[in-house]
């Protein structure tokens, strides 16, 4: 195993892959995916999911597009979705990378139906869990159908979303760019009226973002609204 491996490079390599349409090497993939299923479980995971190597989020997580969340629990349970969603993206055929996945997805399965029945919430929470953050981390789950009831969580966290619209193409609480990457896992016609909607705000974006050579966030931003424009 590659000692140099960090879970939140890991999550962005086979992010990347898929976003820029540069599936991996076979190899490679094997590789990344005997990584994730180790970190299983481990001291820092959150509810059963993926640990991350060290104090490699002893500062904060930064997501895939770039926002950055601060609170040590959000970060963990983020990154853990994240790494959820790359294990089923690496299609482990082994025995222990299906476990893995198996258990990854039946433990925030529990804890969804615990969110969705207690503290007063009920059903009209379904699709949402903790915070918009976390709940869009979850939605790009959900995504690749990874989690019990996947498909109905997310119609019905879609239809929070659309409360929280501002008129203006964003959504109030929710990281722009990281809830277009989790609108663009989904189903399309799911999503379609979302992507109508965000369209402005893509196009604003667009001609104001810089191409900034090196700065992976920004690459991926790019990719995502372009992305985004044509589908909607």
């Amino acid at each position: 195993m590659d000692k140099e491996l960090m879970l939140t490079a890991v999550v962005d390599e086979v992010n990347d892959a898929r976003l820029f349409d540069q599936p991996l090497p076979a190899a490679r993939r094997r590789t990344l995916a005997a990584f994730l299923i180790e970190r299983q479980g481990l001291p820092g995971s959150y509810c059963g999911l993926f640990a991350p190597v060290g104090d490699e989020i002893a500062d904060g997580y930064r997501f895939y597009t770039g926002e950055r969340i601060n609170t040590n629990a959000g970060s963990r349970h983020i990154l853990g979705e994240e790494t959820l969603r790359a294990l089923v993206l690496l299609a482990p055929t082994t025995r222990a990378g299906k476990a893995a996945i198996g258990r990854a997805a039946e433990a925030m399965s529990r804890r969804l139906h615990e969110s969705e029945t207690s503290h007063g919430g009920g059903l009209h929470r379904r699709g949402m869990y903790c915070c918009n953050r976390c709940s869009v981390a979850l939605w790009r789950v959900f995504g690749v159908g990874a989690i019990e009831d996947a498909a109905d969580r997310l119609r019905c966290g879609l239809k929070q979303l659309r409360q929280k619209r501002d008129g203006q193409g964003a959504w109030r609480g929710f990281p722009f760019h990281y809830t277009l990457s989790a609108l663009l896992e989904a189903p399309p016609d799911s999503v379609r009226a979302e992507l109508r909607y965000a369209r402005p705000a893509v196009e604003r974006r667009l001609k104001r973002a810089a191409k900034a050579p090196g700065d992976p966030y920004a690459a991926r931003r790019r990719r995502l609204m372009e992305t985004a424009a044509q589908a909607a």
